[in-house]
């Protein structure tokens, strides 16, 4: 969605924006796989039921547990703390923590050890003044923890610091949060990225973006890194004489890389501290910032990073930063569900419901809901699939019914200025699966099997590499020629479809889309209209552009007469013994002697002849050692094929039990 407008700014960019968008999703680099990995879809709690919680006890239980949790805080909750002792509020992954109004206060403190896809928005934290001796952060962000949003926060008057990310934490993301100090006091120190110069657990690690936030009356650590590539855009620092002096804006230390761009600062001593650089990466590039009434330092050195992700359509010229900062930074979200938009921009979100369903015929769909603001009076529905009707209640649009045709929708907002907002989404009828396979039981497959992004429905998805020429195969069986409709569940939360051409038994039959769905936890459906033959069928999709293909959930067919079948072909000839070749498992090592050495492949199949992983053993070693312990193998009977080269391949069958 677009809520900003753009004229032509030369000096600057070719184009600009009057209004900053709140994006109401995770942006940069909480959006990434560490420093150099795809894209990640932030869910926190996903499509769990809210709970709202209005106790300290309950808020705890729930944000400490297993389940993936969408939590509405009713405040104030909490009894607040000192030095170490008293309320500190632990949240595990997958967790969506919202303030249910303005201002909420949580009196405690906040600890992020080793969580992953978490959200936390709307929420007041009011340290008791800060110290020098070590005490509690009001948030603290550490481990293994990554892929974090933190939104429309205040943190005020902590401790050691207002919210610290150390100790190898990863991808994490400030928007719209104020951390601020209204306590006179020596240590207003506020950001903390790394605790020391020999923090090598943070080597590549502590990758965050800090966008449309008010630094307040910090004294230092505005922020102050080590080792990250650190993104500030768009935020404004402010000094207030009363609390403390300033003493330095953005500082990078050891190792640490920072791309510093179109910030306010007002009153800062030294905005762009570059004078504790050390370590080969240490970068501060300062790019179209704003000193008012500053002294010290204002220039970078070196180039900095290049953010892997997209983030100039939301970013505003650095003149607008003021002014928007201080109206809309902090706990000031209406609802849960809400978001700042600019007042002369129509606004247009999903709030309840898939846009993308599959239905069996003659079953209603689960409601669709859609909300509009900003200066939306309404919107309009076009080309609803038959069977399916819109309501409006207030500002919201509501699509039920049972459908009697597949159809693509548009939902497009009504405005008196400004750009309409429009969004789509797709019913499709499919038929009854009479075989259903899992996207993990694939025979072959260039992809890993994750389970991180939630609305599958099986026990995970299948992830298919992202290059051209990525390929996945499945086999069925039928008793009969017959024609079938193929359907597939899957996810694609790139920018661009994913197509991927589909053969069967070698013989090209048509190119599948496999269009996007917006995000990684939004599930489509591909069909495809197929002829099988009596007997054994192997179906081959292979990805044809540089995104490779989509996460496949499963594979389903209708008609009668299909059936799985083993993944090899012709029946397995077991050879007891290599000649010149010896194959053993000892205490989890795959040991394979060859004599003389010569380079081979060497594939572990399961019991029906899938593909687990193969190795390629170099013509150098009398003795090569493979490692079982890592495959998180399953205690039973796999197949060993060796095929070296030039020679005919070999199976024989080993008991594997993990630990022995």
């Amino acid at each position: 969605m677009k809520i900003f407008q753009c004229i032509s700014l030369v000096v600057l960019f070719a184009f600009t924006f009057l209004s900053a968008q709140d994006q109401c999703k995770p942006i940069g680099w909480a959006t990434r796989s560490g420093r150099t990995g795809g894209e990640v879809t932030v869910t926190g709690g996903g499509d769990a039921i809210p709970i709202t919680v209005s106790t300290f006890a309950d808020l705890k239980k729930y944000a400490s547990d297993n389940s993936p949790r969408v939590l509405y805080v009713k405040g104030p909750v909490g009894s607040g703390w000192s030095g170490s002792s008293g309320d500190r509020l632990v949240i595990a992954s997958n967790k969506t923590i919202i303030g249910l109004n303005p201002g909420t206060e949580l009196k405690a403190v906040i600890k992020i050890s080793g969580g992953q896809n978490i959200i936390v928005r709307n929420l007041v934290i009011h340290g008791p003044g800060s110290n020098s001796n070590q005490a509690w952060d009001n948030l603290l962000i550490q481990g293994s923890s990554k892929n974090i949003w933190i939104d429309h926060c205040e943190f005020w008057n902590g401790q050691d610091g207002n919210a610290d990310v150390v100790k190898g934490a990863d991808n994490v993301t400030f928007t719209w949060c104020i951390f601020g100090y209204t306590i006179n006091a020596k240590h207003n120190l506020s950001n903390l990225i790394a605790s020391s110069d020999t923090e090598s657990v943070s080597a590549t690690k502590l990758n965050i973006t800090f966008m449309f936030n008010w630094f307040k009356a910090a004294s230092q650590r505005t922020p102050r890194c080590r080792y990250g590539d650190i993104h500030v855009i768009n935020n404004l620092f402010t000094e207030d004489l009363s609390v403390h002096a300033s003493e330095s804006g953005v500082a990078n230390g050891y190792d640490c890389n920072v791309k510093t761009e179109y910030n306010h600062f007002i009153g800062i001593n030294e905005p762009i501290k570059i004078s504790m650089q050390s370590g080969s990466n240490s970068v501060q590039e300062s790019t179209g910032n704003l000193f008012e009434n500053t002294s010290g330092n204002q220039t970078g050195t070196g180039t900095a990073f290049t953010p892997p992700y997209e983030y100039k359509s939301f970013m505003v010229t650095v003149d607008k930063v003021k002014a928007l900062v201080e109206t809309n930074a902090g706990a000031t979200l209406a609802s849960p569900t809400s978001c700042v938009v600019a007042s002369d921009q129509p606004y247009l979100a999903l709030t309840s419901g898939s846009a993308y369903q599959g239905i069996t015929s003659e079953t209603a769909i689960t409601d669709i809901v859609y909300t509009w603001g900003g200066n939306a009076t309404g919107v309009t529905a076009t080309d609803l699939p038959a069977g399916l009707t819109g309501k409006t209640n207030g500002n919201t649009y509501t699509i039920s019914g049972t459908p009697t045709a597949t159809g693509t929708y548009i939902i497009t907002t009504m405005q008196p200025s400004g750009s309409a907002v429009s969004q789509t989404g797709t019913i499709t009828l499919i038929p009854a699966t009479t075989l259903k396979i899992a996207g993990i039981d694939n025979c072959e497959g260039n992809g890993v099997n994750e389970n991180k992004n939630s609305g599958y429905e099986q026990s995970a998805y299948f992830n298919l590499d992202n290059v051209v020429g990525a390929s996945v195969k499945y086999v069925v069986s039928t008793n009969a020629d017959i024609k079938s409709q193929l359907i597939i569940r899957y996810a694609n939360g790139g920018t661009a479809d994913r197509p991927m051409s589909l053969t069967i038994n070698n013989s090209a039959v048509s190119d599948l889309p496999f269009k996007t769905s917006g995000d990684w936890t939004t599930w489509r459906y591909q069909l495809a209209t197929i002829n099988l033959i009596n007997g054994r069928n192997e179906l081959v999709m292979t990805s044809t552009t540089s995104d490779g293909g989509p996460n496949i959930d499963w594979m389903g067919w209708d008609g009668v007469g299909i059936s799985t079948t083993t993944c090899i072909a012709t029946p397995i000839k077991i050879t007891k013994d290599f000649d010149t070749k010896k194959i053993s498992i000892k205490k989890d090592q795959l040991i394979i002697q060859m004599t003389p050495p010569q380079e081979t492949e060497l594939m572990l199949l399961d019991i029906n002849g899938k593909e687990l992983f193969r190795e390629f053993l170099q013509a150098k070693a009398y003795t090569n050692i493979i490692n079982l312990a890592d495959k998180k193998l399953e205690s039973g009977i796999y197949l060993i094929k060796i095929s070296p080269k030039g020679a005919a391949p070999q199976i024989i069958a080993l008991k594997y039990t993990p630990g022995k």
